[in-house]
């Protein structure tokens, strides 16, 4: 996504830094910010009545979060009844997802969190992707642990490299434990909380996949930064609009 100078000045010089240093990574793998705050997961095992989520960018923050056994049950409704195949288990992971994140919204508050990055920036509880993938996969792992994913295994967090015109980006991932073993996104960052993860195949995510109506949004937060950036030039050179 091609954003201006001034326009830059608005969302911060941290966000243009986090962007940027994630481009140098390699496409396909993991980034070391979601590598360390998954290894201190694989150290401290993960319970939903004791777990962190992460906020503020780059799990700037990490709030404490406990869930009880009811909230646990509401939270797992939708994959309490085995999955006849992976597919319907996807879906059903997806729907999981987005009762987490409402029940865990208010305690870490990320319940005001909103779609993409620049959207938000600067409110307190925003997540970018950093903070989305993490905390997915911690949920995730949480299912696994529980039995409750039957057709698959939480795989690690995959970075899309940059691509022309878009930013670069991370996403939690499942992997069938049968068949082709194929691997998919599990994407909880292109919606506001509370809204059911994007799952698609892991390939066409890699190669820019993004839900239909993003475009729309994301061309829409674009046209602001403009806009803005434009006002700023007007108040530098003493221009009126």
């Amino acid at each position: 996504m091609a954003i201006g100078l001034l326009a830059w000045r608005r969302v911060g010089v941290p966000a243009l830094i986090l962007v940027l240093s994630s481009c140098s990574f390699n496409h396909g793998e993991n980034l070391p910010r979601a590598e360390a705050a998954l290894a201190y997961s694989a150290e401290n095992p993960l319970e939903p009545g004791d777990f962190t989520l992460c906020r503020d960018y780059g799990c700037a923050t990490e709030r404490k979060i406990s869930l009880s056994p009811g909230e646990w049950t509401q939270i797992t409704a939708p994959l309490r009844t085995p999955a006849a195949e992976a597919a319907v288990e996807r879906a059903r992971v997806a729907q999981a997802v987005s009762r987490f994140e409402l029940a865990v919204g208010p305690k870490a508050g990320t319940d005001g969190d909103v779609g993409g990055t620049l959207s938000g920036y600067g409110r307190a509880g925003q997540q970018d992707c950093i903070d989305e993938a993490v905390s997915t996969t911690r949920f995730l792992l949480m299912l696994e642990k529980a039995g409750l994913l039957r057709h698959h295994e939480v795989g690690t967090p995959v970075h899309r490299a940059w691509i022309p015109g878009e930013f670069t980006h991370l996403t939690a991932t499942l992997v069938e434990t049968e068949g082709q073993r194929g691997r998919y996104a599990v994407d909880s960052w292109f919606h506001g909380n509370g809204h059911a993860a994007e799952v698609v195949g892991i390939e066409a995510w890699l190669a820019g996949w993004e839900p239909p109506l993003w475009r729309f949004e994301a061309t829409r937060e674009r046209s602001d930064l403009k806009e803005l950036a434009s006002e700023q030039d007007d108040r530098l050179t003493g221009q009126p609009r």
